[in-house]
């Protein structure tokens, strides 16, 4: 067909360069084009171009269809709970609506499973749960999908043939469930693993770590990689009785001398710091380099020493209570080294009663406050027993005086409160809404454009994720009575009731 050949060699040069002259076509296509010039032109391409498909036979595809899902056992969840999860605006309620799901052993209506299997794909969501409140045809659907597929288990034989996300998935999960196989099976594949490869499996060994693990990890020591390194020594050190540990204990000991004052009444620490870093410490896990800040490398030979080794060793070395142990740290030459590194090592063993008590000690004390840095409380709260560090933030809420004349973001509460490993109980939040109420009542008499509130208000939205959404809890923010120059406030505290109201009608609706 010529036409369409010119009509393509004169849309492609353009109109100006070759001018288009309507020519003799076919009576069935002048029929169709009845104008001159460049509108005969684009009449005849818009025909043609459809004139052209006619006939035309597609491609065959070979494609087996999937087998259909099979027949649903459980019940559905109700209507008003899909409501719900589409009004849900942040990660950590979607994480508790799945929770919430998964505790009612009931399954999602088909119709949101795709927007469902987005999300919780997208933001890594407990796996086992999320299987177990799609149902059947969530399972089919996702196994239909790249990517939605990552909510379903691995197969056994993925770890010989997947790719390495699948091989990852596969040994994570075998980890925690068979902790021996699955270092068993990285046992025989090490030598062949990339160095990316091999630290992402290692870090796996933190489910169910023990201390059969030991005889593995502690040769990586001599790894020619600190990434590997790295990660193992972590692993090690949460080994109380592991080889790495004892090492650091015997260094530590020719260190450091704890002592009483000769009144009996207090507590002292005597540390000479190691003046370099030697192979054995760097094969060990001391990073030559590390230097906290404005403190030295000294300083930071100490604080990485200290976190090796378990703050319940330092009670069997002195025979005190751990209050003695951390006023002995503070009358040392070194109190923020020692104390950081102590709470390192609160972390890496999980030491509930020493991460209450030096959260004690920190939030009584401004001067040893300032010597952690504020990464370092959320860390210490996730160790801490939940009922304890409730109850430690109600002490210090009532006793705290200016608790809300500075930024509540700066406070060291805060970090107690927003934090997703702590379950702030009824009692702690309502404390909290009481003491801000007050505060709020004194500030009607503050007439100025910027009140001190500004902070602590605006963050009640943030809190609101972690309060418990109850009847009492939504009262206490529902029945402020604000000034006029207040009404700013209100905002805040309505996006804080919608948050908890979206909770509490989740929890009523899911779990009766």
């Amino acid at each position: 067909m010529t036409i369409w050949n010119d009509i393509i060699k004169t849309a492609t040069v353009g109109t100006n360069r070759i001018p288009w002259q309507k020519k003799p076509t076919e009576a069935w296509l002048n029929d169709f084009t009845k104008e001159e010039g460049e509108a005969d032109l684009l009449r005849k391409a818009s025909v043609l171009a459809i004139a052209r498909k006619a006939g035309y036979i597609p491609q065959k595809m070979h494609y087996t269809a999937p087998k259909a899902a099979i027949d649903e056992v459980k019940a559905y969840l109700p209507y008003k709970a899909h409501q719900l999860f589409n009004q849900i605006e942040h990660a950590k309620i979607y994480e508790e609506w799945v929770g919430l799901a998964f505790r009612s052993q009931k399954i999602m209506e088909p119709d949101l499973l795709p927007k469902f299997l987005e999300i919780v794909v997208r933001l890594g969501l407990e796996e086992k749960q999320v299987e177990a409140i799609i149902g059947e045809r969530g399972k089919w659907l996702a196994a239909q999908h790249e990517e939605w597929v990552k909510v379903l288990p691995v197969a056994a034989e993925k770890w010989e043939t997947g790719v390495f996300e699948e091989r990852l998935r596969y040994f994570k999960a075998l980890r925690k469930q068979e902790p021996a196989k699955a270092k068993a099976l990285l046992e025989e594949t090490i030598s062949t693993e990339s160095i990316n490869h091999l630290t992402k499996l290692l870090r796996c060994f933190q489910w169910k770590l023990n201390q059969e693990d030991e005889a593995f990890l502690e040769p990586l020591l001599d790894h020619r990689r600190k990434e590997v390194r790295a990660v193992v020594t972590l692993l090690l050190v949460q080994l109380p009785n592991s080889i790495l540990v004892q090492r650091m204990k015997d260094r530590l000991a020719a260190l450091m001398s704890f002592a009483k004052t000769w009144t009996g009444l207090s507590t002292k620490l005597t540390i000479e710091p190691p003046k370099t870093c030697t192979k054995e410490m760097e094969r060990d896990g001391v990073n030559p380099n590390f230097s906290p800040k404005k403190m030295g490398k000294k300083a930071g030979y100490l604080v990485q020493m200290l976190a090796m080794v378990p703050p319940v060793h330092w009670e069997n070395v002195t025979g005190w209570e751990i209050n003695k142990i951390i006023q002995a740290a503070k009358n040392s030459d070194w109190p923020k080294a020692v104390l950081i590194g102590w709470s390192y090592a609160i972390i890496a063993s999980k030491d509930e009663r020493w991460a209450i008590e030096i959260l004690k000690q920190l939030l009584a004390d401004k001067e040893l406050r300032d010597m952690l840095e504020v990464n370092l409380w959320s860390s210490l709260v996730e160790v801490a027993d939940a009922k304890a560090a409730n109850n430690l933030v109600r002490q210090y809420l009532t006793d705290e005086k200016q608790l809300f004349s500075n930024q509540l973001s700066n406070h060291p509460t805060y970090a107690l409160l927003n934090n997703d490993f702590i379950q702030i109980d009824e009692p702690t939040t309502l404390c909290l809404l009481s003491e801000l109420k007050k505060a709020a009542e004194k500030d009607q008499k503050n007439k100025r454009s910027k009140s001190t509130l500004y902070q602590p208000i605006y963050q009640l939205k943030i809190l609101a994720l972690h309060f418990p959404p109850t009847q009492p809890v939504i009262a206490a923010l529902s029945n402020w009575i604000l000034a006029k120059h207040q009404q700013w406030m209100q905002d805040h505290l309505d996006k804080a009731i919608q948050v908890l109201n979206l909770r509490h009608q989740m929890y009523v609706t899911m779990l009766g």
